[in-house]
């Protein structure tokens, strides 16, 4: 102790008085650093983790003489408190512990006054990870009246006077940021509506979840209402033409559909080359053959489509004013372009949507340095693969991929996006490109820090869309060094800001919430309010003795409902992601050296991932489907067995009709895959050729007897009674067909309830007052695909023409029936110019109101039933005499 004492070094002077001033049950302070590790300093204490203290009581007063060197080394144990009422006991060196005067004690630090929050989260249920042992209560003297711990004292944070609800206690880029303890823990705006996904058929028929309970449709007939129709021709059409240049037979729609079902079955095999899978020998006999002969495509023409596969349409050469990487991505931009057209058409997502970003592994030649390969090679730190980025939109509900946008070099960008606000962040550019389909439909976008800003959700806001996303760099307007200097209490635990529109309502609300680490949201949805706590099973050591087991614990956190909506929704693209690259395998099992065939086949992944998504929610809604990898083989069987190109060859008669939709004859040529023309439909049959005419559809011309077709018969009147009217609001947010059709449902039964009108179910609409911010129409040049009936026009229709507006229309005229075994409505809107569209209502949103009276006949019914004539469920008139008469 001498030695130490007279050191030349002035710590070392010091330490006797150090030593003799701390006892057991004296005050002491160290750094929160010191006491525990930086993440759980970051978590608790935010900006100033390396400079908090603690205040502790000292437990221990240990030393330990070296005998090498005859030194001594003091060091104190004491018992810190972290806050929240968790304590800790640590064994520092005396050097790194302050002994708290009396004066320290008579003036202590100003301690923060607090934000006025929701009532604390309850901590953990987990243990402290060090308690205290059982032992120290035996060794510590019982303690002195100023042995209880102080508060501990917390950063500077703004003047009491600022936490008055009208004051902002932050301002950041001219956005104010106040206190409001009631506002943080509302809803912003209105409650977004819930919303069922869907998809619709080509036909016009609307799926939704549990549409195929009882299978009636495929695995390939999914994979077909996946996949844009548009793609399949222009695909075959781009490849046919590579196969003509080398002098190889052209492929047809169907053998594409095999080439994609034997790629899809290449998956469910280990192998190191492609040949070795037409091999019809076992490497063991334990394992069975591949033997992909059986599938019916030779290894030679497998080898041919798959050299000449082409997902885009290129021209030969380069135009002159085209860039090397425009015209590069030429070969891959028409497919996904087909593919956001076709989503934004067919699907209908739920009220979430998730913003997120996939990459198509890729390791070959490219970048923006050279004009070959891929022209923009993306490599991050934190994703598992690099290649080309690809960002993309997901049904929140589903997890369905929405839209796809390849991520391109900011030269490209600034010269081929349409629409580019150079007042916005890209992020947020990217983020409006990717959810403009569904604008103002409020639905609530999720998206992670590549796109959340302020700016972000004011964007959105102004597009009738709601926004939640967690902020990391993008922090202009945003209050973020408020929020960093904030201090912590436990897992569970938050704070919130709020800004507020010219009209003094809450607009925005910044919030950060203390999980594992903190995480800084914005949202112009969803608050603060308590939502539903996550719980997780751990493993903890508890007891720190030798040799001692784990205690599996149950870890219940607290979390607000606006980290509860975006953690559910915005890992389903990270879901979709595994699915495509672990689970299907795709970019894994087959190797090219070709950028653009990678980046099509990721894409074609993408589709089939989305494949099984959509028929296991159509089929089996509550989640108790077969395994994944057994539905991929599944689909690679019907794909590969598929009668697509027969199904083309049109029946010559009703009974020839197929059944399946995935077999209705498409209207597109089996030979090219360009769109039949009318020109081979003839009214009577021939088996002569003409002169100078192509021949090759001759033999499946419709051949038509015009002595078979039934003449309409004349409609006879039916009588009914009196007539009642039933007027009702729908508010906004309603969806338009399924809330006239519940509303028709009351009326009827309300009009069942009579007692003498029992029969009665004659519903139709009479007037129909209000506004839309969507709707989907289905246009009049619509037509039945291989609907039944006699199959008359079939081979000279034009496909359906299904049309979507997403802004805001006046109700024009609202007319149609309505009955319990179906609806047939008819609509015309105007928009902001006065133009006025009108068809067939497929679906819809009320955006203010829409009022509505619909009218029930006595005694007379409607039903729908199948007519031979038309192919389609036509409406059925039936009286009821005896009512008639008694009303």
């Amino acid at each position: 102790m001498s030695q130490a004492t007279n050191g030349s070094c002035p710590a070392a002077r010091k330490a006797p008085n150090k030593v003799s001033s701390l006892i057991v049950g004296a005050k002491c302070q160290a750094k929160a650093c010191m006491v525990t590790d930086l993440s759980e300093c970051s978590r608790r204490y935010g900006s100033s983790a390396k400079t908090k203290i603690l205040e502790g009581v000292v437990l221990e007063i240990i030393s330990m003489t070296n005998p090498k060197t005859n030194r001594t080394a003091n060091n104190v144990r004491a018992r810190y408190d972290l806050g929240g009422g968790h304590l800790k006991d640590v064994t520092l060196h005396i050097r790194s512990v302050e002994v708290v005067s009396e004066s320290v004690r008579a003036n202590p630090s100003p301690v923060a006054v607090p934000l006025p929050v929701p009532p604390p989260v309850t901590a953990p249920a987990v243990a402290p990870a060090l308690s205290p042992p059982t032992s120290v209560a035996a060794a510590t003297p019982p303690p002195t009246p100023a042995g209880t711990l102080p508060p501990t004292p917390a950063p500077p944070t703004a003047p009491s006077v600022a936490q008055s609800p009208t004051i902002p206690v932050v301002t950041s880029h001219k956005v104010d940021w106040f206190i409001d303890d009631e506002a943080v823990l509302e809803q912003i705006g209105k409650p977004t509506p819930r919303r069922a996904w869907s998809i619709k058929s080509p036909i016009g028929d609307v799926l939704q979840a549990g549409s195929n309970a009882d299978n009636r449709r495929t695995k390939m007939d999914v994979f077909l209402l996946a996949f844009p129709p548009e793609s399949l021709v222009s695909i075959c059409r781009n490849t046919n033409v590579v196969l003509e240049n080398i002098g190889k037979p052209t492929t047809t729609v169907g053998e594409l559909l095999k080439f994609f079902g034997v790629i899809i079955l290449a998956t469910r095999f280990e192998f190191e080359s492609r040949a070795s899978l037409w091999s019809d020998t076992s490497t063991s006999p334990f394992i069975p053959a591949p033997a992909f002969g059986e599938t019916g495509m030779k290894r030679r023409r497998f080898d041919d489509i798959w050299s000449c596969l082409r997902w885009g349409d290129q021209p030969s050469e380069r135009p002159e004013r085209m860039s090397s990487e425009q015209y590069r991505w030429l070969l891959v931009d028409d497919f996904v372009e087909q593919f956001n057209e076709h989503m934004a058409q067919a699907f209908v997502p739920s009220e979430h949507i998730c913003v997120d970003e996939s990459i198509s592994r890729w390791y070959g030649q490219g970048g923006h340095w050279i004009n070959m390969g891929l022209p923009c090679y993306v490599a991050i730190d934190r994703k598992p693969e690099n290649g080309c980025e690809i960002q993309d939109a997901a049904c929140g509900q589903s997890g369905i991929m929405l839209r796809l946008k390849l991520v391109k070099t900011a030269a490209e960008e600034s010269t081929t996006t349409q629409v580019h606000d150079e007042h916005l962040l890209h992020g947020t550019n990217v983020l409006k490109f990717l959810v403009s389909p569904w604008s103002f439909s409020g639905r609530i976008v999720c998206a992670d820090s590549y796109f959340a800003s302020v700016g972000a959700a004011e964007e959105l806001k102004r597009n009738g869309l709601k926004f939640i996303g967690v902020v990391k760099t993008a922090t202009k307007k945003y209050p973020m060094p408020y929020l960093q200097a904030l201090e912590l209490q436990g897992r569970g635990d938050r704070r919130g800001l709020v800004a507020r529109d010219a009209e003094g309502r809450p607009s925005l609300i910044a919030c950060v919430w203390m999980d594992r680490e903190r995480r800084y949201f914005i949202s112009n949805a969803h608050g603060l309010a308590p939502g539903t706590p996550y719980v997780r099973k751990r493993w903890r050591q508890l007891d720190q003795t030798l040799n001692a087991d784990p205690v599996r614990q149950t870890l219940v956190v607290e979390q607000p409902k606006l980290a509860e909506v975006y953690y559910d929704v915005c890992g389903k693209i990270d879901q979709h992601n595994r699915d495509r690259q672990d689970t299907l395998g795709v970019e894994r099992k087959l190797v090219t050296t070709k950028w653009d065939k990678r980046v099509g086949l990721s894409i074609f992944s993408m589709i089939v991932v989305n494949t099984y998504r959509m028929y296991m929610g159509l089929t089996y809604p509550r989640g108790e489907g077969r395994s994944q990898k057994l539905f991929y083989e599944q689909l690679a069987e019907e794909l590969i067995l598929n009668k697509y190109d027969a199904a083309m060859r049109m029946p010559r008669n009703s009974n020839e009709l197929p059944n399946r939709m995935g077999h209705c004859p498409p209207a597109i040529n089996h030979l090219d895959g360009t769109p039949r023309m009318g020109t081979h439909a003839h009214l009577t049959p021939t088996k002569r050729k003409r002169k100078g005419t192509n021949f090759a559809l001759q033999g499946n011309c419709r051949v038509y007897n015009l002595t078979d077709v039934t003449p309409a018969s004349r409609p006879s009147p039916v009588a009914g009674g009196n007539l009642l009217a039933y007027a009702s609001r729908l508010k906004p947010g309603s969806d338009l067909v399924s809330s006239i059709e519940e509303f028709a449902a009351q009326v009827i039964a309300a009009v069942a309830d009579g007692g003498d009108v029992s029969s009665s179910q004659a519903c139709f609409v009479l007037s129909a007052v209000g506004s839309l911010e969507c709707v989907t129409l289905r246009m009049a040049n619509a037509c039945r695909v291989g609907g039944g009936g006699d199959g008359l026009n079939d081979s000279m229709s034009k496909s359906n023409d299904i049309k979507t507006w997403n802004q805001r229309l006046e109700i024009v005229s609202l007319m149609g029936t309505l009955s319990p075994s179906g609806k047939h409505l008819h609509m015309s809107v105007s928009d902001e110019h006065g133009r006025v569209f009108g068809g067939h209502v497929m679906s819809g949103t009320v955006y203010t109101t829409l009022e509505l009276v619909l009218g029930v006949i006595q005694g007379v019914e409607f039903s729908r039933e199948l007519d031979p004539n038309t192919g389609y469920r036509e409406l059925m008139v039936r009286s009821d005499k005896r009512i008639i008469d008694e009303a």
